[in-house]
């Protein structure tokens, strides 16, 4: 078995990492002898990280194109990946929607490749934000009708691919993040809040003094110290904007390698501020209560699937001492809850394995019968 799986893999992000950390465990659980290649912006990196075959990804832009073009043995190397492989896998996360126009023609065009070599494409554990311009919302209809396999990672992204006229069966499992278990052991949380902030371009006009605010309130009355860490390496500008309103022997700034390292800050203090998804996803695989700053549909989407929407605040940050207080006392609700949503991914899998032992048989019958028809004869 001979799988090929493309995303936003060896881009420094280390959510998107922590994906493809679960999307292989996932695959090898089903095909344990399974030959992976991983196509990614840093094979070199993929490699050392997750210990699998790695080649670049398709070039989408005019830069990659050019890259492609006079890198030919890199380029013979994907290609090669692609038209071996049994099936393509698109892994998941928030690949598509408004957030990255760019985005959405990076990604269609690893799979629409795929498709021309006429392989099966499975997309799995997809989230889809709402897209207002025509062309892309047709351009990505056109990718999902062309996929052997769906699923996604919250019920409104199966009702936006519903409501564009995809009418095949939309599985909906957990994100794939939460597909590796750690089951970690009880700890002494010290009174910190890990602080987890994406840099956008475009904030409101007083976001950054709304948290310092906020962070110099947790410091002063609540006796807090706070540790700010970079998921990707664009956040460093968002706490050096912040941080210059804080006292600095509160402070700490880290930038975890590994899921494992992640989780372990997050696991030792006892509060997640988040507005990267998978520092959420990682403080309730930790069983640490959290605030999740909705910049995003794919922050909210996943929040009201897991029943943690009441942890959802807004870009304008009403009322968040108030959420702070509230969510502190209900904080036993989160544990326990990773273990559920493993379990989910686990029971899923064996419904995800009879479809695609069925897509396999079936490209078999088909390759047999090309092979064997009158036309191929002669």
């Amino acid at each position: 078995m001979k799988i090929a799986v493309a995303g936003n893999y060896g881009a420094n992000n280390l959510g998107d990492e922590m994906i493809l950390e679960g999307l292989l465990e996932t695959l090898l659980n089903i095909f344990p002898n399974a030959e992976i290649a991983v196509l990614s912006a840093n094979p070199a990196d993929t490699e050392e990280r997750h210990n699998v075959r790695s080649v670049h990804r398709f070039p989408s832009g005019f830069r990659s194109f050019l890259k492609g073009f006079f890198n030919r043995d890199e380029r013979k190397k994907t290609i090669e990946a692609v038209k071996n492989c049994d099936f393509f896998v698109l892994g998941g996360g928030g690949l598509f929607g408004e957030l990255s126009f760019k985005g959405n023609f990076i990604w269609a065009t690893q799979a629409l490749k795929a498709a021309r070599y006429g392989k099966p494409i499975i997309m799995y554990g997809q989230s889809i934000g709402p897209i207002r311009n025509r062309f892309f919302r047709w351009f990505i209809k056109r990718l999902f009708q062309k996929a052997a396999l769906i699923t996604v990672r919250d019920e409104a992204s199966k009702e936006r691919l519903k409501e564009w006229g995809i009418h095949k069966k939309i599985y909906l499992i957990p994100d794939i993040a939460f597909r590796k278990h750690r089951g970690l052991k009880s700890a002494m949380r010290q009174q910190e809040m890990v602080i987890a902030l994406r840099y956008l371009k475009n904030l409101p006009s007083n976001f950054v003094e709304k948290i310092a605010g906020f962070l110099n309130w947790l410091v002063s009355e609540q006796k807090y110290c706070l540790h700010f860490i970079d998921l990707f390496p664009k956040d460093e500008i968002f706490y050096n904007k912040i941080a210059q309103f804080l006292p600095q022997n509160a402070l700490k700034h880290s930038s975890p390698k590994s899921s494992p390292e992640l989780l372990d800050i997050i696991h030792n203090a006892d509060f997640v501020l988040g507005m990267r998804l998978h520092s959420i996803i990682a403080a309730i695989q930790a069983s640490t209560p959290f605030i999740a700053i909705n910049y995003s549909s794919k922050i909210h989407d996943l929040l009201e699937h897991t029943d943690f929407k009441n942890w959802l605040i807004g870009m304008d940050l009403e009322k968040i001492q108030e959420k702070f207080l509230n969510i502190r006392t209900e904080s036993a609700k989160i544990k326990g809850f990773s273990r559920s949503l493993h379990d989910k991914h686990i029971q899923m899998e064996s419904i995800i394995k009879k479809e695609l032992i069925n897509l396999c048989h079936g490209s078999i019958r088909r390759a047999k019968g090309r092979l064997g028809s009158p036309r191929q004869r002669s």
